[in-house]
């Protein structure tokens, strides 16, 4: 959404007028700070959240949270307000200008420290990276798709960077990498090798934080695992002499009258056999 929108959270809880039940709203895990432009409502079952007027800084993900003496639940949403642009991009130079333009504008943003009009005192204050929203470990079945997510906040913008068992993570068919207000690293088609370690490091000039969880790769049952296991017929069953047939003699009282899942075989006797 656009910097300064109102933005709308709710959710519904049960069981309804419990009154043990307590409810918070967290911003990156940590409390929502009370403040002017901000509406909670909880009646009967019915939670939200209203930010009259959202900014930037708001960006993040937003969590209700209920507890009782039974437990703890909670549901999550992810709040992305985004910046207008500081910058004017358009100029009144002809359309083959246009390009050498901007060059020129970043070149002087590079030396400068900003864009035009706008001191160092004006700029936001520096800070070192810190990640507010940690990423969780994982447990996945192998071939599936392993998620992580974290949020990161600094001055000058960090560069985030993700690591698995210590190899650097680049932007593959394998491993996806998006960026949207939160980082988000997807590993696909989980191997057994997989497992291990996943860091996340953000570093700026002034200085760099990392957090590390696990990645656990469970394997998919082998199917011939399950045929190993399988009853064996009884021995007794299947145990039949070899070179000879076993079939069983029904008299029919009277002629055809036979049974209609039996078959007539006629028998030859052979006298040289007495």
């Amino acid at each position: 959404m656009k910097r300064f929108g109102p933005a709308h959270f709710e959710c519904r809880l049960t069981p309804i007028g419990d009154p043990t039940m307590v409810v918070e709203w967290l911003h990156d895990s940590k409390p929502l700070a009370a403040a002017n432009r901000l509406r909670m409502v909880n009646e009967f079952g019915y939670c939200s959240l209203d930010y009259e007027v959202a900014y930037a800084r708001d960006s993040g993900v937003i969590t209700c949270r209920a507890s009782n003496k039974f437990g703890v639940d909670q549901t999550s949403a992810t709040l992305i307000v985004k910046d207008e642009k500081g910058l004017v991009e358009e100029t009144q130079l002809p359309e083959g200008r246009k390009g050498a333009y901007r060059v020129d504008e970043i070149e002087r943003m590079v030396h400068e420290g900003g864009p035009a009009g706008v001191s160092a005192d004006e700029e936001s204050e520096k800070t070192k990276p810190e990640i507010v929203l940690l990423p969780e470990p994982a447990r996945v079945l192998e071939g599936d798709i392993a998620r992580f997510r974290c949020r990161v906040t600094g001055y000058p913008a960090p560069k985030v960077n993700w690591y698995l068992n210590g190899q650097l993570i680049r932007k593959s068919k394998r491993y996806r990498l998006n960026y949207d207000g939160i980082y988000y690293l997807e590993i696909v088609d989980t191997k057994s090798y997989d497992s291990g370690e996943v860091r996340v490091v953000a570093d700026n000039p002034l200085g760099t934080s990392e957090h590390t969880v696990k990645l656990e790769i469970q394997q998919r049952e082998d199917f011939r695992s399950v045929l190993r296991r399988a009853p064996e017929q009884r021995a007794a069953e299947v145990q039949q002499e070899s070179g000879k047939i076993g079939f069983d003699v029904v008299k029919a009282d009277r002629p055809g009258e036979v049974p209609q899942d039996r078959e007539i075989v006629k028998l030859h006797v052979d006298k040289n056999l007495f």
